[in-house]
């Protein structure tokens, strides 16, 4: 039994146990995307580019292809195509210039982080 810290209501949940299933949950998952990420590597070694039909499933390969900002912004800089850019809000100057009291009513609050080490 424990109880719930945020209600204080007591369950039956055995934290102990259920952090160490965590634990082997990441350690397997950790172990699986490898296993996953090596077996990636073999299609794109052995496969064309499109999609093929393999065990009954289809495999894709695909061309991962993205802008690559940096060469963009050399080639066209913000003074000579202001058109390219726009203004976004730079939250370390903002943090810097607004006092955190004040601050603290901009903060959106997400679903609570877990971090378990």
């Amino acid at each position: 039994m424990s109880t719930n810290l945020a209600t204080g209501e007591i369950t039956d949940i055995d934290l102990d146990a259920i952090t160490a299933e965590r634990a082997q949950l990441v350690a397997l998952i950790d172990e699986l995307t490898q296993r996953k990420n090596a077996i990636d590597d073999v299609y794109r070694e052995h496969l064309v580019f499109g999609t093929h039909t393999l065990a009954g499933l289809r495999v894709s390969v695909q061309h991962n292809r993205r802008l690559d900002n940096a060469a963009i912004m050399q080639a066209y800089p913000v003074t000579a195509c202001p058109e390219l850019y726009k203004p976004t809000i730079d939250t370390t100057a903002v943090k810097k210039y607004i006092a955190p009291v004040d601050l603290d009513a901009f903060y959106l609050d997400g679903t609570p982080k877990v971090v378990v080490s």
